[in-house]
C-alpha cells in the first residue's frame, strides 16, 4: 500500500508541474504480441498472446508513462508506471529513470521497483549501438544488461522504415539470483514502422531469442514471437 501511495504522489506531482508547461507531447500505443518475452523468457506461457497499451506524457526532458499488459485467455496482467529523464545530442542520446511494476491479478508481494539507465550512439551513420542496465532493488534485488545494434534499411517507400537488430542479454542477478555476470540470451529480429501521418504510425516486428548459458541452467529454451500495433502522437 505504501508503494502505491508513493506512485500516486509521483504521478500527481509530475502532472501538476507539467500542466504549467507550454510544450508537451502525448503518445499512445495499442498492440498485440504473440508472446510476452523479456530477458529471453516467455513470462506468460499459458496466454494466447498479450494485449499491450502504453500512454506517455512528455515534457522535455521528462517523460511520465504507464504500460499495461493483459494475457489473452489467461489471468496474467501487469502494470508498469515509469518516470524517465532523457537527453539527446546530434548522434547520441542518454536516459535514466525509475519504474514500478505491479500485478493486479497476482501476488502483491511480487510488486517491485526498478531503476534503469541507458543510451545509444550512431556509428558512422550506418548503425546505432545501444545499451541499457536495469536493477530491481525491491523484490528481485538483481540487475540485467542489454547491449545491441540496429540499422535502418533504405526503402523506396516514403515513411517506411525496416530495422533489423541483434541484442545480447547478460544476467547480473535478475534471472538467476546470483550476482555473477552470465551470458543469458541473444535476440535477433526486424522491426517495421510506417508513418501514415505525422500523428499516426503502424508498427510491427518478428523476433527470436536464443537461450545461452544462464537460461540453459534455468531450464529455459529458445522462443519466437511477433508483435503489431498502432501509435498515436498528440
Amino acid at each position: 500500500m505504501v508503494k502505491k501511495w508513493m506512485i500516486a504522489g509521483i504521478v500527481l506531482g509530475v502532472a501538476s508541474w507539467s500542466a504549467q508547461a507550454q510544450e508537451h507531447e502525448i503518445e499512445v500505443e495499442l498492440g498485440y504480441a504473440s508472446r510476452y518475452v523479456g530477458e529471453g523468457i516467455d513470462y506468460a506461457p499459458d496466454a494466447d498472446g498479450i494485449f499491450f497499451s502504453e500512454l506517455a506524457f512528455g515534457i522535455e526532458p521528462v517523460t511520465l508513462g504507464t504500460l499495461f499488459l493483459q494475457g489473452i485467455n489467461d489471468s496474467y496482467n501487469e502494470v508498469n508506471v515509469y518516470l524517465e529523464y532523457g537527453l539527446e545530442w546530434d548522434v547520441a542520446a542518454a536516459y535514466a529513470g525509475v519504474q514500478f511494476l505491479t500485478y493486479p491479478a497476482g501476488d502483491e508481494d511480487a510488486d517491485s521497483w526498478e531503476a534503469f539507465v541507458g543510451g545509444e550512439v550512431e556509428v558512422l551513420g550506418l548503425a546505432t549501438v545501444y545499451g541499457e542496465y536495469f536493477y530491481d532493488f525491491d523484490d528481485v534485488d538483481g540487475g540485467f544488461i542489454e547491449i545491441g545494434m540496429e540499422t535502418e534499411i533504405p526503402q523506396p517507400v516514403a515513411d517506411l522504415t525496416i530495422t533489423p537488430y541483434v541484442q545480447l542479454g547478460v544476467d547480473a542477478g535478475y534471472v538467476s539470483g546470483t550476482r555473477t555476470l552470465a551470458e543469458n540470451n541473444v535476440d535477433i529480429g526486424v522491426n517495421v514502422a510506417w508513418a501514415m501521418t505525422d500523428a499516426v504510425e503502424l508498427f510491427g516486428g518478428v523476433h527470436h531469442s536464443f537461450a545461452l548459458t544462464n537460461l540453459d541452467r534455468e531450464g529455459e529454451g529458445d522462443v519466437s514471437w511477433a508483435h503489431a500495433g498502432i501509435g498515436l502522437a498528440f
